[in-house]
């Protein structure tokens, strides 16, 4: 089963430091901004994750989730980075990932009129769709080391599942958010002082 402290302890630190930058009335919409600049991201690169067959692409996990970091982090800066305000304004009800921009915009409203469970809902959020996100990466970087895709899931998570249909990212990121993600924050999570 993955250890998910290191992504769990970014994700925090992301939002302590926004906590800190940003006023309150700002700071929700970060929040969001940011989860949906990492779910457009793997959106744009599920394509290229879905190419990784189990070929022996890696020779160890360790240079696996290098490489596929840095190709997350060029399709962050070529396709999502000029992108994202115009999707968000003009395409936020489509679903990426399981959710849609749309989706939160009350929840940000609310928020921002000082609700701390609304706001606590957006901080869990982000760190939920943050893990499984990553889940999705290191899923991608076992199939690369020859890792047939349920076993990768097991692998992951711990569970064994029913064979299952994996070819779009909403699919994977459903899988892996409830039996990954889901499961570590509801071991480990605790709202923010």
């Amino acid at each position: 089963m993955l250890d998910l402290r290191t992504p769990y302890n970014e994700g925090i630190n992301n939002l302590l430091t926004w906590r800190n930058r940003y006023s309150s009335l700002e700071y929700p919409e970060k929040i969001v901004l940011n989860m949906f600049y990492r779910k457009y991201t793997m959106d744009f690169l599920w394509p290229e994750i879905a190419k990784i067959k189990s070929n022996k692409t890696w020779s160890d996990f360790g240079s696996g989730v290098k490489e596929i970091e840095e190709m997350f982090s060029a399709c962050a800066i070529n396709k999502t980075r000029n992108n994202l305000e115009h999707l968000l304004k003009n395409d936020g009800a489509r679903i990426v990932g399981n959710c849609s921009y749309d989706s939160f915009k009350q929840r940000i409203s609310r928020a921002k009129s000082d609700n701390k469970k609304e706001l606590e809902e957006l901080e869990y959020a982000f760190l939920y769709y943050l893990l499984t996100d990553k889940c999705v990466l290191y899923f991608a970087v076992l199939i690369g080391l020859g890792i047939k895709k349920m076993d990768a899931i097991s692998q992951l998570s711990g569970y064994i599942l029913e064979e299952v249909q994996i070819n779009d990212y909403e699919t994977i990121s459903a899988i892996l958010g409830q039996v990954c993600a889901a499961q570590y924050l509801n071991q480990f999570y605790s709202p923010l002082p």
